[in-house]
């Protein structure tokens, strides 16, 4: 089975791929199944596979009109909606580790701006060593991330928010672009049943007290 590191590719370099013969049309089209499967079951059981043998080509059947919950699923609290994307895994299990699930499952309004595991990547291990032994500061910087209201993308204005964290981050808009501090919203307004999440591609880390 094709993992993630496949799946989240480019649909250009996906494209590419198939066509080398690197990966099957047919394997690629379960994987997605998959995929789909495991973020709605109601999905993928209208979804059907076709496979043309002479030209390799996939396509992915579903019945017209489908209802809006049908596609996406159903909004949950920021605590279980960050569990179940799989480009936040990283996010998900610190959350658990400073004991912050019950506070972002609580009833909040909240606003998160969450990086993807690509960010952690970024941050150098010594840094994620240091907050891994150190809760107190671990909470710190996820809470730096969060403000509290909901947020929507298209209601950011230009100037310093209040975090949870008690310090301010610098929110930035011009049109659809929306940035905190130097961070970039990569996917906007990912409903909650507690507030809103936006996926970003930075590990944001708050100022330091003197």
């Amino acid at each position: 089975m094709l993992g993630d590191d496949v799946l989240y590719k480019p649909v250009t370099e996906l494209s590419r791929l198939v066509r080398s013969r690197k990966i099957s049309p047919v394997e690629l089209t379960r994987a997605c199944l998959a995929r789909i499967d495991a973020l709605n079951p109601r999905l993928s059981a209208f979804a059907t596979v076709t496979a043309s043998r002479s030209g390799g080509g996939v396509a992915l059947a579903a019945p017209p009109l489908l209802p809006y919950h049908a596609i996406r699923p159903a909004p949950a609290t920021i605590t279980d909606t960050v569990a179940r994307t799989p480009q936040l895994s990283t996010l998900g299990k610190l959350i658990n580790d400073a004991d912050l699930a019950d506070t972002l499952r609580g009833a909040g309004p909240y606003t998160v701006f969450a990086p993807t595991d690509e960010a952690f990547k970024a941050v150098p291990p010594a840094t994620l060593e240091a907050l891994a032994k150190d809760k107190d500061r671990l909470r710190a910087v996820l809470l730096y991330h969060v403000i509290a209201g909901q947020v929507m993308a298209t209601d950011v204005k230009n100037g310093p928010a209040k975090t949870v964290q008690g310090a301010n981050v610098a929110l930035s808009r011009s049109g659809t672009f929306v940035t905190i501090e130097d961070a970039v919203v990569t996917q906007a307004d990912v409903p909650a049943t507690n507030g809103v999440v936006h996926v970003i591609d930075r590990v944001l880390m708050p100022p330091v007290k003197p």
